[in-house]
């Protein structure tokens, strides 16, 4: 799961019709992230409370929603590596940070759960699977 998903499922409301039957159908999983995961979605966060999408409260509101989510972060250094991480995001033509989703979920071979079309369709087309295309 990209943060673009967690967003949605904790802001949106109602959640957009993509995120919830992405969510009905791998919810009951628990999901994989990589280690930037939660910079990402803190980020995002912000940026849609300094722009007045949401107020100060919402973006509590959507940190409870998410640490009540069973994520887990991948660990696994080499998986990670910084020369690893380039030769994914140059394979996919994707960046650094969505490389990472794509190398997870390569090298795991579970689906991407992501609401973000450039990046189904750069990961798709190096093998990943994406839910529901």
């Amino acid at each position: 799961m990209d943060a673009s998903l967690a967003v949605n499922l904790c802001i949106e409301q109602p959640q957009t019709p993509e995120a919830v039957k992405l969510w009905a159908a791998f919810g009951d999983h628990e999901a994989v992230v990589p280690p930037i995961w939660h910079s990402e979605v803190a980020n995002a966060l912000l940026r849609l409370r300094k722009c007045g999408v949401i107020t100060s409260d919402r973006v509590v509101e959507a940190g409870e929603y998410l640490e009540a989510l069973e994520v887990t972060v991948a660990d696994d250094a080499e998986m990670f590596s910084p020369r690893a991480i380039y030769q994914m995001a140059e394979r996919a033509n994707v960046s650094a940070y969505d490389g990472l989703y794509v190398r997870l979920a390569l090298l795991r071979q579970w689906p991407l759960l992501t609401l973000d079309a450039p990046l189904k369709a750069k990961a798709a087309a190096v093998g990943v699977r994406i839910p529901l295309e």
